[in-house]
């Protein structure tokens, strides 16, 4: 599983979907395992009976396809292994979205970029 490559399809796929997305999310309260401040969570919240992230998944893949799957190609979320989500997985794939988004604004934002972890993970 290349988390890195699911990332970049998913920011693809919402450059094309919905472009200017990242400027809309708040990175203050972004949380990669809430389904409601994660990137979908933020992008197509408003139904208080459905988590945005699950609105975000059926408006971008359809009904009629494992949303689980699609969901992990593009780096929204991670494919059970072995029964269990890791807060590893999570806690890349918090980092490469916050990277990608911090990227696109300001470059005093990006100076962010440079920590431990997000270095780590570039390698």
């Amino acid at each position: 599983m290349n988390l890195k490559e699911n990332v970049e399809r998913g920011v693809a796929l919402l450059d094309a979907e919905k472009p200017g997305w990242d400027a809309q999310i708040d990175l203050e309260n972004f949380d990669f395992s809430d389904t409601e401040l994660c990137i979908l969570g933020q992008l197509y919240a408003g139904d208080p009976d459905i988590s945005g992230f699950d609105v975000g998944l059926v408006q971008l893949f359809g009904e009629d396809v494992d949303l689980s799957e699609e969901s992990a190609k593009h780096g929204f979320d991670v494919l059970w292994e072995f029964g269990m989500k890791t807060s590893e997985h999570y806690s890349e794939l918090h980092e490469l979205w916050k990277a990608e988004i911090l990227s696109r604004r300001a470059p005093d934002d990006a100076a962010e970029l440079d920590t431990p972890i997000y270095n780590s993970l570039s390698e």
